[in-house]
């Protein structure tokens, strides 16, 4: 069935560019104005707009020629379009038999009217269906078809766009985290590029030190708490990038701190968004880095990080428990790979064995 192809389709990717994601809906939408001898089937994305209102616009569409490009759906006091209807009440709709200028309809899924202003159609159409696309108990966006001839539209059809709901939810939730990711990455890359044509007359930090990059959550504290003090024992200092209250990642205050470390540290644990940020910070300032993640954690590794080794890690009576990065099986105690990285890594890196002790204050 069409939707549970889509469900696979939605699931196997972890990352959806927009103009796959067009792609891709753009099949359903053919396959759903063929069954329905459509004139008009939309897919519109809803986003967030000043004054605590929402915008729904169009994502893709498949239409007859001399359609009038549609605006942008205003979710106000008082919208003019069915799809408005359908986005404030997370509900679907269908009617059937149109008339040109009606001041009234009716759900014909659950009889509840609907008010003249929602009325505004295409003037071909006759028939109309529409259902809200949700995922994570959020309204992405709707699905609508339009037909020019009343009847054309059925219950079958209803329940049919209604199963895709959860796909196509999870398709337009990916693009627009994909694309949130790639503005987020290009501000860094810029703040990257300027920070580092500053640093080239930035030396480093004069004593020996790390960074450490981590989810700021509390089940996260003991990883970090024992790595600093195993470092300290060999007189290496490690920090971390506090974030100022009320503030996101501020990127040239985190790269600054980057740049003036010999090596870095990261727990990948669920691909946080700051710690990939840093992560990606210092595999391009060509710092060793440690990498970690918690035995647990199931979400899949981007393909750039997939390359790198990293240590599952698991807190056992408050302890940090290691586990190699090739064998799953046989444990390692946290002070053994830090020895190792600080005698086969850190002790053949010449600006580090040329930098001071650091001396705890």
């Amino acid at each position: 069935m069409l939707q549970d192809d889509i469900h696979h389709l939605a699931r196997a990717v972890d990352y959806l560019p927009e103009e796959q994601a067009s792609e891709l809906l753009g099949i359903v939408l053919e396959r759903l104005k063929d069954d329905t001898s459509a004139i008009i089937a939309d897919i519109w994305l809803r986003v967030p707009a000043l004054g605590g209102l929402s915008v729904l616009n169009l994502f893709v569409s498949r239409e007859e020629p001399g359609r009038p490009k549609p605006d942008a759906v205003v979710i106000n006091d008082k919208p003019e379009s069915l799809l408005a209807w359908v986005a404030e009440r997370n509900k679907p709709l269908w009617l059937d038999d149109i008339t040109v200028g009606a001041s009234s309809a009716t759900n014909r899924l659950d009889g509840e009217p609907i008010v003249g202003h929602y009325l505004k159609v295409y003037h071909r159409t006759r028939c109309f269906a529409a259902v809200p696309i949700s995922y994570r108990q959020q309204l992405r966006g709707v699905m609508s078809v339009e037909t020019a001839i009343s009847g054309r539209i059925t219950r079958t059809h209803i329940d049919a766009m209604s199963a895709l709901e959860e796909a196509l939810g999870i398709v337009l939730w990916k693009c627009s985290v994909t694309k949130e990711n790639y503005a987020h990455t290009k501000d860094a890359i810029f703040s990257f590029r300027q920070e580092t044509a500053r640093s080239v007359l930035k030396p480093l930090a004069p004593y020996r030190a790390g960074f450490i990059a981590r989810p700021f959550m509390t089940e996260f504290e003991p990883l970090e708490k024992a790595a600093k003090e195993l470092f300290a024992k060999k007189h290496i200092q490690v920090r971390s990038y506090v974030h100022p209250p009320g503030k996101g990642l501020v990127i040239p205050e985190m790269l600054s701190l980057i740049h003036a470390t010999h090596f870095g540290i990261a727990d990948i644990t669920a691909l946080n968004d700051n710690v990939l940020v840093e992560l990606g910070a210092m595999v391009s300032a060509g710092k060793p880095v440690l990498i970690f993640r918690k035995t647990e954690d199931s979400v899949q590794v981007p393909f750039d990080i997939a390359g790198y080794n990293f240590y599952r890690y698991s807190i056992s009576g408050g302890d940090v428990v290691i586990y190699s990065p090739v064998e799953s099986r046989g444990q390692r105690r946290l002070e053994d790979v830090v020895n190792a990285f600080i005698a086969d890594v850190m002790m053949e890196d010449k600006t580090f064995t040329a930098a001071k002790e650091w001396l705890e204050m």
